[in-house]
């Protein structure tokens, strides 16, 4: 058994209809039963084809295979593409990003602190209603480095508190973080 040609694969010969392959009966099937020019016209263009292909050394099979690769596309997932997970990127939480994010929130943080006018005009009472908070110094500027880690700085700033990834965010929410510094 080994060693020996397999028989039967040798001996087989593909399944013919007149001369062609017995896969053009889906083409003639409808034209004998849907008696219209055009579905004639479609099976006699088809069988012109295979025949041609037939003539230059390609397969039924294998023009078939070609047709519904080109039907289909370069990608073809065992499950289908509904079924694909898309990939998550993570790269955006990267410390460059984090400390950039930070920058930027500092910089609007210092355009929002009012001027030493806006801060007396608050004092006074007499402030217009888009300056609202007080002051703590009457000259004070916020720098971008001090907002990030000033005694004024918002909590989402501080490295300690935003988690570096949404997985951490996940574990804070459902408290498994508990007891860990």
């Amino acid at each position: 058994m080994y060693g020996q040609p397999v028989f039967w694969r040798e001996t087989m010969m593909p399944a013919r209809f007149l001369f062609f392959d017995v896969r053009i009966t889906v083409v003639l099937f409808p034209a004998f039963m849907h008696v219209r020019i055009w579905t004639f016209l479609v099976a006699v263009i088809a069988m012109a084809v295979f025949v041609w292909l037939e003539r230059k050394g390609v397969s039924m099979d294998a023009s078939l295979r070609y047709l519904r690769a080109r039907i289909v596309g370069r990608r073809r997932s065992a499950r289908g593409l509904h079924e694909e997970r898309l990939a998550v990127d993570f790269g955006n939480e990267s410390e460059t990003w984090l400390q950039r994010e930070r920058m930027r929130v500092a910089a609007h943080e210092v355009a929002d602190t009012p001027g030493l006018w806006a801060s007396l005009l608050s004092a006074l009472g007499l402030s217009s209603a888009r300056v609202k908070r007080k002051s703590t110094s009457h000259t004070s500027r916020v720098t971008p480095e001090a907002a990030v880690s000033g005694p004024g700085a918002s909590a989402w700033l501080r490295p300690d508190v935003w988690p570096r990834t949404a997985f951490h965010a996940v574990r804070r929410a459902i408290g498994a973080d508990r007891g860990k510094g």
